[in-house]
């Protein structure tokens, strides 16, 4: 779960994703040095949270670099139908687009840019973050940028074995979410492990002993190396970019 304030929620609350107030200003200011664009356009889905948040922080960080903010236009995520914010888009003439939504919507998204004519580089959010994205938009979804906490594409002998497990069994490859899936089973043996948790304990108990092992813990899986967690259950480990090509999410 990257939304903000999950955390906060309860007092026995602690994840592995990271959220967009981490991803996001990595993929702005890395790409902003690495393509060295000056004018931008945004384009998210207005009914979605995690997209109103995280165009919010596309803003605010792209503001700091110094590149100018020339168009935003919005969608709804049952929308099919995006040419009318694209023609508006287009002519504002922006060096890079930002699109905020989940890859599905983007996936139309990017074949229409593309059929237009508009072939900017695209920076996306974390619902970009999926192999499944290159699949529906197939050469579309080339020049897409991305942060993220994982990727299949990662070049880890664990996250080979992980993806080739994971598709041998499910049929597909995984995504983000699978691996911080899998990393929290052994993130929660680890901390039961550290914390001394017994069969005979209540529940009570184990919450508190849970929570005080979480903060000093220091756990490596697939998803990151020596996480570790502070006492509103923040997971503290660095985002990777990627970049699509030929359809698949590279480390940019």
């Amino acid at each position: 779960v990257t939304a903000e304030g999950i955390t906060e929620i309860g007092d026995y609350i602690f994840r592995n994703s990271v959220p967009e107030s981490m991803n996001i200003p990595q993929t702005a200011k890395k790409t902003h040095r690495l393509l060295g664009y000056e004018t931008a356009a945004i384009l998210y889905a207005h009914d979605n949270e995690q997209h109103v948040t995280a165009q919010k922080y596309f803003r605010k960080t792209l503001e700091e670099e110094g590149v100018k903010i020339v168009d935003v236009e919005t969608f709804g995520s049952k929308d099919s139908e995006y040419s009318a914010q694209l023609t508006n888009i287009e002519n504002a003439k922006p060096d890079v687009v930002i699109v905020c939504s989940y890859y599905q919507e983007g996936a139309r998204i990017l074949k229409k840019m593309r059929e237009m004519g508009m072939n900017q580089p695209v920076l996306g959010d974390n619902g970009f973050v999926s192999p499944e994205l290159g699949k529906m938009a197939g050469a579309a979804a080339d020049n897409v940028y991305v942060s993220s906490m994982w990727s299949a594409a990662r070049d880890t002998a664990a996250t080979k074995t992980f993806a080739e497990n994971y598709t041998k069994k499910y049929g597909h490859a995984p995504d983000q979410f699978a691996a911080a899936a899998y990393d929290g089973v052994y993130i929660v043996k680890a901390a039961l492990e550290a914390a001394g948790c017994t069969a005979d304990m209540s529940n009570e108990e184990i919450c508190d002993a849970l929570v005080g092992a979480m903060t000093t813990l220091k756990f490596t899986g697939l998803t990151g190396k020596d996480m570790t967690w502070n006492a509103e259950g923040q997971v503290s480990k660095a985002p990777t970019a990627y970049v699509v090509k030929h359809g698949q999410y590279a480390e940019g």
